[in-house]
C-alpha cells in the first residue's frame, strides 16, 4: 500500500510540474531527440526516433496541452512488433539520457524475442517533465488540442484524451486536430465533421477539408479540368455546414481576425489568377485586383500586381499596401516591400543610375515617409533602431527611424541571431562585438573566435563549436551560453532548435 501511494504521489508530482508554463528547445543527438528547458536542463531524454506531429493536412504544431508525441523503432524497426515495448523513465533521474542511460529500461522486446520490423516506429506522448505519460502504442499521432489527439490504430484513426484513453473510436480513415470544438475527418472517401464528444456534425461530402478557423472552415471538391483549369474548388461553412460563400469565389487561405484571400472560381484559358479580400459572411471587401496578397501585420497587408514596361516589352512587380477594410493605404509602387513590423516597414525604388543599387526609404502605417530613399540599405531592430548603408558610402550603422546615426562599422558583417540580437562580424567570419539588443552583454569575443554563434532566446545564445570526429551537416556540437558567457548547456548535441511552449491551447 505505501509503494502504491508513493507511486501515485510521483504521478500527481509529474503532473503538477507539467502544468506549469514551460518552453523547452528540442535538441538532436545524431539520429535522436529529446528537450531542454531554458535553464539548460535535459527535461525530455534524448532518446527518441522521431518527435512532434506526423503528416496532419494543417500545421497542428508540435506540442499541445502539456504534451508532445514521441516515436520509438522509427531508425531501428526491430524494436518494435510484436510485442510493443512499453519503456518506463524515472522523471528523479531524466537529466542527462547521454552520461546516463541506464535509467532508461526496456528499449526493445523482452530477451529472446525479436521484432518483426515496422518502418514508421510506434507513438506516445511525453510531457514537459520529461516522463513518457502515454506509452508509445499508436502507429502515428498528432498534438494534443482541446483535450484531444488523433491517434492511428491499425490503419483507422480515432481519438485519446490526455490520459491516453481512447474516448472517440478509430474508425476514420483521416483525421485532423481539433479546432474550435471541431476536427475535420474521413470515412469512405469523404470528409465531415466530429465533435470532441464524437458526434458526427457534419456530414461526409467534401473531398477535403481544413480546421475551423473564425467560426468558418474551408472545404474541397473536384472541378472538371475541361471546363476549368483550377482543379479544385474551395468554399466556405459555418459550424451547421452551410455555404457562406458564393460558388463564384474560391477561398484561397484560413480565416483569421473575420477575414480571407480569395480567387475568382471560373478562370478562362490561359487567365492569370488574383486575389481579394473576403469576410466569413461572404462580404467583398476587395475585387479579385492583386497577383499575391500577404497576411495582415499591424493591420496591414502587403499586396503586390505586375505592371508593364511603356514599351510592354516586360512585366514586373509593384508592392503596396491594404488594410482590414480592404481600401488601399498605399497604392503599388514599391520595387520591394516588407510586411509592417513596429508600425513600419522598409520599401524600395530601383535607382536609375547604372550601379544597379535600390535605394530604400522607410514608411509608417499611413504611408508616410519616415526615412527618404537615401539609403542603399535598411533592417529594422526594434520600433527605434535600424541598421543602414547611406547612398553616398557603403559604410554600415546604426540609426534611430529620425535618420540619426547611434555608431557605425568598418567592413562590418552582420548576423541577425534574432530577438533584436545582431552579431558584427568581420571580412574573416570571426565575431567582434554584439549590437541591436539593450541586454547587457559581457561575452569575451577575444576567446570565442572559432565559435559560430547562431540564435538568441531567453538572454541565451546558441552557439556552436567544430567537432572533430563527427562527419557531414553534423561536423560540430552545439550548446548555450548566458549574456556573461558562461556555458549554459555544453557543446553536446548535433543541433538545438527554438524554444517553444508546450501549453499551445
Amino acid at each position: 500500500m505505501k509503494l502504491k501511494l508513493f507511486l501515485v504521489a510521483i504521478a500527481f508530482h509529474a503532473l503538477g510540474s507539467a502544468q506549469e508554463k514551460k518552453y523547452l528547445a528540442q535538441v538532436r543527438l545524431n539520429d535522436k531527440y529529446g528537450y531542454i528547458n531554458t535553464s539548460g536542463k535535459e527535461v525530455v531524454p534524448v532518446i527518441y526516433d522521431d518527435v512532434g506531429a506526423y503528416g496532419s493536412i494543417d500545421d497542428s504544431g508540435t506540442w499541445g496541452d502539456n504534451l508532445i508525441p514521441v516515436n520509438i523503432g522509427k531508425s531501428n524497426p526491430a524494436l518494435i512488433d510484436p510485442p510493443m515495448p512499453k519503456l518506463a523513465v524515472d522523471p528523479g533521474k531524466a537529466s542527462d539520457s547521454i552520461e546516463n542511460s541506464s535509467i532508461y529500461i526496456q528499449l526493445g522486446p523482452p530477451a529472446g524475442e525479436q521484432g518483426a520490423g515496422n518502418a514508421d516506429g510506434q507513438w506516445g506522448y511525453c510531457n514537459a517533465a520529461g516522463v513518457l505519460a502515454i506509452p508509445v502504442q499508436f502507429d502515428k499521432a498528432l498534438p494534443l488540442s482541446e483535450g484531444r489527439a488523433a491517434v492511428e490504430i491499425k490503419g483507422r484513426w480515432g481519438y485519446i484524451d490526455t490520459t491516453g484513453k481512447i474516448i472517440i473510436p478509430a474508425v476514420y480513415e483521416k483525421a485532423e486536430a481539433f479546432s474550435e470544438g471541431y476536427a475535420a475527418v474521413q470515412k469512405k472517401g469523404r470528409y465531415g465533421y466530429i465533435n470532441t464528444q464524437g458526434e458526427e456534425v457534419i456530414g461526409f461530402q467534401y473531398e477535403s477539408a481544413r480546421s475551423f478557423k473564425s467560426g468558418r472552415a474551408r472545404v474541397f471538391e473536384k472541378k472538371d479540368q475541361n471546363t476549368n483549369r483550377k482543379g479544385m474548388a474551395c468554399w466556405a461553412i459555418n459550424k451547421k455546414g452551410e455555404r457562406v460563400t458564393a460558388a463564384d469565389y474560391d477561398i484561397e487561405s484560413d480565416f483569421s481576425e473575420g477575414l480571407a484571400i480569395y480567387s475568382l472560381s471560373k478562370l478562362e484559358p490561359y487567365a492569370a489568377v488574383r486575389y481579394g479580400i473576403i469576410t466569413t459572411e461572404g462580404k467583398i471587401l476587395t475585387p479579385p485586383v492583386y497577383d499575391e496578397i500577404w497576411d495582415f501585420t499591424d493591420g496591414l497587408a502587403k499586396v503586390m500586381v505586375y505592371k508593364s514596361t511603356a514599351d510592354l516589352r516586360e512585366a514586373y512587380p509593384a508592392y503596396g499596401y491594404i488594410n482590414t477594410q480592404g481600401k488601399e493605404v498605399v497604392k503599388p509602387q514599391f520595387a520591394t516591400a516588407e510586411q509592417f513590423r513596429y508600425g513600419m516597414a522598409v520599401v524600395s525604388e530601383i535607382d536609375d543610375t547604372d550601379d544597379g543599387w535600390p535605394r530604400y526609404g522607410l514608411i509608417n502605417t499611413k504611408g508616410t515617409f519616415v526615412l527618404d530613399f537615401n539609403w542603399k540599405y535598411l533592417r529594422l531592430i526594434d520600433g527605434s533602431q535600424l541598421w543602414a548603408v547611406p547612398l553616398d558610402n557603403s559604410q554600415m550603422r546604426r540609426i534611430t527611424t529620425k535618420g540619426k546615426t547611434l555608431g557605425s562599422f568598418t567592413d562590418a558583417h552582420l548576423l541577425d541571431l534574432g530577438n533584436g540580437l545582431f552579431l558584427e562580424t568581420n571580412g574573416y567570419g570571426e565575431p567582434v562585438a554584439f549590437a541591436g539588443s539593450t541586454a547587457k552583454i559581457t561575452i569575451d569575443l577575444a576567446k570565442h573566435q572559432d565559435t559560430k554563434f547562431l540564435a538568441y532566446q531567453f538572454a541565451l545564445v546558441r552557439f556552436g563549436e567544430p567537432c572533430s570526429s563527427c562527419e557531414g551537416y553534423d561536423a560540430q556540437r552545439q550548446g548555450l551560453m548566458d549574456l556573461k558567457g558562461n556555458v549554459v548547456t555544453k557543446t553536446k548535441y548535433s543541433e538545438i532548435s527554438d524554444f517553444e511552449p508546450t501549453d499551445t491551447k
